[in-house]
């Protein structure tokens, strides 16, 4: 479920057989006129001004441009998967198997610059208006606008494993995961500029198996 800011919740089930809800105040829910054609839904972001955009399963997003009565399918050229769908700084961005893209409009997509493609198997999230996403490739990628201002994190100190969260506060940013080595403390890394992050290693004590720290906020 997700709000439009404004006025507005949307809530999307576990199946394409089912519709996807409305409610204006959280207690009366109206059904939407369609339901999917294939594909699970997944994530769903809106721009807050009414135009809503559905992460699926298979290769396909669907996107509402009234909040959420009706949907229409958009097709992500070479997508397999398409689940992880954000909106930030004026742009819908969606990530997957074979889907790195982005649109203005929910409706019509281009690729991301290729130098910003990644295997991107984990989720994403909106940190301090930037955009991070985790890969399968030990990487995190940033973008703050779709070619201009994308970039790989840069990680210092130790080992980077698998991102699993991020977090900011205090002009800080956070991220934690699992460690790059088999043995070893578990890492926080600290950055305050969203870009260079530096390793802070716990000292655990007591504990046989390999920790890490799996999120944080």
């Amino acid at each position: 479920v997700a709000y439009n800011g404004t006025n507005t919740f949307v809530a999307i089930t576990s199946t394409a057989a089912l519709p996807s809800y409305s409610s204006t105040d959280g207690i009366s829910w109206t059904a939407s006129g369609t339901t999917l054609a294939t594909g699970a839904p997944r994530s769903l972001p809106t721009n807050g001004s009414g135009t809503w955009v559905m992460g699926t399963s298979v290769g396909s997003v669907y996107y509402s441009t009234n909040n959420g009565s009706t949907w229409t399918a958009a097709s992500i050229s070479g997508a397999s998967v398409t689940n992880y769908v954000e909106y930030v700084n004026g742009y819908f961005y969606v990530f997957g198997t074979g889907a790195y893209h982005f649109s203005t409009d929910g409706i019509n997509w281009a690729p991301l610059s290729a130098s910003l493609v990644g295997n991107f198997a984990y989720g994403s999230g909106v940190i301090n208006n930037i955009l991070f996403i985790p890969d399968a490739n030990n990487r995190l990628m940033a973008i703050k606008t779709p070619a201009s201002e994308g970039y790989f994190c840069n990680f210092k100190g130790a080992t980077i494993g698998t991102i699993t969260d991020v977090a900011y506060g205090n002009n800080t940013y956070a991220a934690v995961g699992t460690p790059g080595t088999s043995s070893g403390p578990a890492i926080i890394w600290y950055s305050t500029d969203g870009y260079t992050f530096f390793a802070v290693k716990l000292p655990f004590t007591g504990i046989n198996s390999n920790p890490y720290i799996n999120a944080v906020s």
